[in-house]
């Protein structure tokens, strides 16, 4: 699901955009222009994508997040921890902890405060990669969001510093300007 979300949720999304090339007719899905956005076939994959919405777009990050969020306190041990303890020696726990093994691949390169930091890449991907798609293309409306979503998104890399590398939290945020100009 973690390779694939970005690319099925533009799939999704790219349903719900029409385009008109003629006044008073009827428009046409961008993706196909065999389909009419009016027609019984367009409607009832309408309703099919809606629910897809659900399951995808949103249900995938929601379930990230809740299997993340259950295990919390032995990602970020620290926090979590009567007695003190540094990053290094919290990092050093979790790697010891076998039951976070089936999630390492959301939140091992992040510092332990940051677990959740993976949900919200995620949602920001999605955002830029599909969600923008169902506004008018090159609407005031879909730039606006789009800058934004890659100034929101630069200012929590740079905040937060969210990779236990730092050189790997320097280039994610020179990537957010990148996206952004």
């Amino acid at each position: 699901s973690y390779v694939i979300l970005p690319r099925v949720s533009s799939t999704i999304f790219s349903f719900f955009v029409c385009d008109t090339f003629e006044e008073g007719t009827a428009g046409r899905m961008r993706a196909d222009y065999s389909i009419e956005c009016e027609g019984s076939y367009y409607n009832a994959g309408y309703w099919y994508a809606s629910a897809m919405v659900f399951i995808y777009p949103i249900g995938m990050p929601s379930v990230y997040f809740l299997m993340l969020y259950k295990k919390r306190k032995y990602m970020n041990p620290a926090y979590f921890s009567d007695t003190p303890m540094t990053e290094e020696q919290a990092i050093a726990k979790i790697d010891k902890t076998r039951k976070l093994d089936s999630q390492r691949f959301l939140f091992d390169m992040y510092h332990p405060k940051n677990w959740w930091w993976e949900v919200f890449e995620t949602l920001r991907r999605i955002s830029l990669t599909g969600a923008l798609m169902v506004f008018k293309e090159g609407s005031i409306l879909q730039l606006f969001l789009g800058v934004t979503i890659c100034v929101v998104s630069l200012m929590m890399y740079s905040n937060h510093m969210p990779f236990i590398r730092s050189r790997d939290s320097l280039v994610a945020m020179f990537t957010q300007l990148e996206v952004y100009f």
